[in-house]
């Protein structure tokens, strides 16, 4: 289901580059650290994270654009005696989640003409939860959507030809739902962006 929802939007978003000027298509590598809820499930930080963005320029400052991204957590927990409600279970838990995200963003970009740009935003959009805990020949899964928010912060350096090199900070604020709590992180970001 999530695989069909990302291409749809990929699609969707093609279609609207197509159509527009002033273009930035944007290629990154995210590192996430949990937080909240999901901090509690999972306490190692992630360094398997992938976002793809799309921002069209309305003017030299201010773009709105989409964000499709994936990060993967993971923690291996020792032998030990673990509660889920009313059971209990003795052994060794792997604990991963997966966080499949897709925003629509606007920022507002300074410095304008400088080499080096930097910015904030604001996206709101959906995040796809998918927690599994494996126990031995048990496997206990949740995975729900929540709605997201996604504030953003970071600077853009202009390369010579044209092209940027950005450090972005991403706060990925899902709410929650009746099958799972908050789930939240931040993620920090090297991406790769050029433009048409």
């Amino acid at each position: 289901m999530i695989r069909k929802t990302i291409f749809i939007s990929l699609l969707a978003a093609s279609a609207l580059l197509a159509k527009a000027q002033e273009n930035i298509y944007m290629f990154e590598y995210s590192m996430g650290f949990p937080t909240g809820d999901l901090r509690d499930y999972i306490d190692e930080p992630s360094f398997r994270g992938f976002n793809f963005g799309y921002r069209y320029m309305l003017d030299e400052n201010r773009a709105l654009g989409l964000d499709i991204g994936w990060q993967t957590f993971y923690e291996k927990k020792d032998y030990a005696t673990y509660t889920d409600g009313t059971s209990s279970i003795t052994g060794i838990q792997y604990r991963y989640t997966n966080a499949f995200t897709a925003s629509l963003q606007i920022d507002q970009v300074f410095n304008e003409g400088s080499d080096i740009r930097p910015f904030i935003g604001l996206g709101a959009g959906t995040s796809y939860m998918r927690r599994t805990l494996d126990m031995g020949l048990y496997r206990l899964e949740r995975d729900p959507w929540q709605f997201m928010l996604q504030p953003e912060a970071g600077v853009s350096l202009y390369t010579t030809n044209g092209n940027l090199v950005m450090l972005t900070f991403n706060y990925y604020w899902g709410f929650a739902t009746k099958q799972l709590d908050a789930q939240s992180f931040l993620a920090v970001g090297l991406a790769y962006a050029f433009g048409d």
